[in-house]
């Protein structure tokens, strides 16, 4: 499946300050992740350049209906470095190489 393809090309050809996600068969997303205050300004940088990224897997209890006065400490950090890259069957490999460079880019402008 192309999906695979995609996250092989990524696991590869992706920046090293990027934590690869786990292996899987399904690859419904694509999920590194980024240095610790990178990924909101990794955001907007991408977006600048056409590229949409989205955010996971936001804790349950951020939301209002389901808000807690506690905190989960390990929940409260891992989930703000986490971010989606594209990963889609209808992706081409021009459409790779264009995330690959401008996340690339990215990190040799800010680190």
């Amino acid at each position: 499946e192309f999906r695979r393809h995609i996250q092989s090309r990524y696991n590869k050809e992706l920046t090293s300050l990027l934590e690869r996600p786990p292996y899987s068969e399904t690859v419904q997303y694509y999920i590194p992740r980024v240095p610790d205050n990178h990924r909101d300004k990794l955001i907007d940088y991408l977006a600048n350049k056409n590229i949409h990224t989205s955010v996971h897997f936001k804790p349950l209890y951020k939301y209002p209906p389901l808000k807690q006065n506690r905190s989960y400490s390990v929940c409260d950090t891992e989930w703000e470095k986490l971010i989606s890259l594209p990963c889609h069957n209808r992706m081409k490999d021009e459409d790779i190489d264009y995330v690959v460079y401008w996340v690339n880019k990215y990190f040799e402008e800010n680190f």
